[in-house]
């Protein structure tokens, strides 16, 4: 201890006055450190709130919904980690997943129809457009229209494939969905990106720079996978946004099945496609 007047010590507690242990110790982690450490191991799994203070706390039998001061109210769509979906009679469906960010929700609002016309950059009038398709619609759906107008990251296409009959026009090649969408119905568009990717960029480099020799063998190996993967999961789009309340009751049914022989080696067969395809080797090749 040091005297204020004098600066002079007063009183003096060894590190090993107490063997070591105790109010003074040889061996201490500060507080800051300790907090650091624990942080950097539990943060990619924990959902830490920083400047905030909880001002409220409502308990039920399910558990103990927490309110911040600051910090949004939890979210009111309750996914459990689950994809969740609902059809409605006239080939709507809505859908809703987990996102990558804690709390983070990915919504969707699908409908079938003639090719509509609508200006790309107008999204006010996209949006136009889903309200008036699913007026009335039950489940979670006049939440998600409310919350649409609020999103970020709104995002409005017509889902169909790209089916064309060469990808290369001189020294322009098409990759990906631009050459070969095979619909989010599928499940099979990033595995065909990355694919051919894989395959374009080697043979090139198998060509030497030979692009005209490049592309065909391109479009050689991977026209049949692509082929393959284009092909619809059984039902189609009449499988996934039902037009009346008899095949939506159905489909619920063939899903119910999907876990029992033989539908579930049908399905297999299908999410299998992804693997359809033996990649050729390329040799490594140092770079310039």
């Amino acid at each position: 201890m040091v005297d204020g007047a004098s600066g002079r010590l007063t009183a003096r507690m060894p590190t090993d006055l107490f063997g070591g242990e105790g109010v003074v110790s040889e061996i201490e982690v500060l507080r800051g450190d300790l907090a650091e450490v624990l942080y950097a191991a539990t943060a990619p799994e924990v959902e830490y709130i920083f400047d905030d203070s909880i001002s409220g706390l409502d308990q039920d039998e399910d558990g103990v919904t927490v309110t911040f001061e600051k910090a949004p109210s939890p979210a009111r769509y309750q996914l459990d980690g689950w994809f969740l979906m609902y059809n409605a009679p006239g080939g709507l469906v809505a859908s809703m997943r987990p996102g990558r960010l804690p709390g983070e929700i990915k919504a969707g609002l699908s409908f079938r129809s003639e090719v509509i016309e609508y200006d790309r950059r107008d999204t006010g009038r996209q949006m136009d457009i889903l309200e008036s398709r699913f007026a009335g619609v039950r489940w979670e759906v006049p939440g998600l229209l409310k919350d649409m107008r609020e999103a970020p990251d709104f995002f409005f296409e017509q889902v169909g494939q790209v089916q064309l009959d060469r990808w290369s026009s001189g020294r322009a090649v098409l990759l990906g969905d631009a050459g070969y969408c095979p619909t989010p119905l599928t499940g099979l568009g990033t595995s065909l990106a990355l694919v051919g990717a894989y395959v374009l960029a080697g043979e090139l480099a198998a060509a030497d720079g030979d692009h005209r020799t490049a592309f065909a063998r391109y479009d050689q190996i991977m026209r049949p996978y692509v082929g393959g993967a284009q092909d619809l999961p059984p039902g189609g789009v009449a499988g996934y946004a039902p037009n009346s309340a008899v095949m939506i009751a159905m489909r619920a049914a063939s899903m119910r099945m999907m876990g029992r022989w033989p539908v579930r080696n049908l399905v297999a067969k299908q999410f299998a496609k992804a693997a359809d395809i033996e990649l050729p080797a390329y040799p490594q090749r140092a770079r310039r």
